[in-house]
């Protein structure tokens, strides 16, 4: 027999991409979402784009979440910081600036993370992503790489059930490991029960505890509004 799917929630599990300008944090999104790599992509302040994501047979709403890295805009990024289900830290191996500007993101994420969407003792997976790898300009050596991520590991012992943070070196030119960075975030979503995919006369459904929790959120916040 054949299985639909069912969504009972129109929720998107929000992937943030973060870092520099000039790291490619535009032209990683568009290569994940499109399938192609655009040249003179500029964001200003926040862009958002859905993704259905096929995982295991099942539909999985993504929001992928590119910001901009100008100074002007970092507060801007930080309200973006509290819902996401999983944070890249972009940098690229031609960016002197770019590896100390992802670990003032790191740092900056761990004080303001707060996730109300999450289900208990949820820990949000984090990334370092070196962009243009298929450039042979490379200014970081692996050593100064994993002394960075290792320092950024040890700061968010402070998630409940937190791992380590991966490393990905990926090209948005090429498409060089997108695929699987992207599977990776959704594998380890999985692993966190964050889709609650359960099974019920042969129709998948998603996230269903997940919505009982928020409708109760919603109840109690509202009874107890400021007026």
């Amino acid at each position: 027999m054949n299985k639909s799917i069912s969504l009972t929630s129109k929720k998107h599990y929000s992937i943030l991409l973060i870092g520099g300008t000039g790291v490619g944090k535009s032209c990683l999104k568009n290569r994940i979402i499109r399938k192609k790599f655009q040249t003179e992509i500029s964001t200003v302040g926040v862009n958002q784009q859905h993704l259905d994501y096929t995982y295991k047979n099942k539909q999985i709403k993504l929001m992928i979440t590119d910001t901009a890295g100008q100074e002007q805009f970092k507060s801007i990024t930080k309200s973006y910081y509290k819902d996401c289900f999983a944070v890249l830290f972009c940098f690229s191996g031609d960016s002197p600036r770019s590896l100390k500007e992802a670990e003032h993101y790191a740092r900056q994420f761990q004080v303001n993370y707060q996730n109300s969407k999450a289900p208990e003792g949820f820990a949000p997976i984090c990334l370092f992503v070196r962009n243009k790898c298929d450039m042979s300009e490379n200014i970081f050596t692996q050593n100064v790489i994993d002394n960075t991520i290792n320092g950024i590991s040890e700061l968010y012992q402070e998630f409940k059930g937190f791992q380590n943070i991966k490393f990905f070196e990926v090209s948005a030119k090429e498409g060089t490991n997108t695929e699987s960075l992207l599977q990776y975030v959704v594998e380890e979503l999985d692993k966190q029960n964050v889709f609650d995919i359960k099974e019920q006369n042969g129709t998948v459904i998603l996230n269903q505890n997940q919505d009982k929790n928020q409708e109760k959120n919603n109840e109690s916040s509202s009874s107890g509004c400021c007026k």
